[in-house]
């Protein structure tokens, strides 16, 4: 017996498809969105409800399921000016105490 889809091979399935109106495409994405960066570990009842109706609906259960796409990377943050200089910085230098400036028991 074959295992059900998970709810990201559903949802990425409903991506891959053009049969979505923009309202039901943005709100896949931020369920998908959650799943994928770790927001939510899995969907609700309702949401799992709604994505299965529409996996359903648009008969995608019995079509091949698309490849998962490679993993996402953080984006690149950008580099500070410090981050720039090929040299490194000198650590701060200590200041000389003025004469008789410290306790002598």
């Amino acid at each position: 017996m074959a295992k059900p889809p998970t709810d990201m091979t559903m949802l990425r399935a409903l991506l891959g498809t053009q049969r979505l109106n923009p309202s039901e495409r943005k709100a896949f994405q931020g369920m998908f969105d959650d799943l994928e960066f770790g927001k939510q570990t899995c969907l609700s009842k309702a949401q799992r409800a709604w994505v299965e109706k529409k996996f359903t609906d648009l008969d995608l259960a019995n079509k091949p399921l698309p490849p998962p796409p490679p993993p996402r990377t953080a984006r690149e943050r950008p580099k500070l000016p410090w981050e720039n200089d090929p040299k490194p910085l000198k650590p701060p230098t200590r200041r000389k105490l003025p004469a008789g400036g410290e306790n002598e028991s």
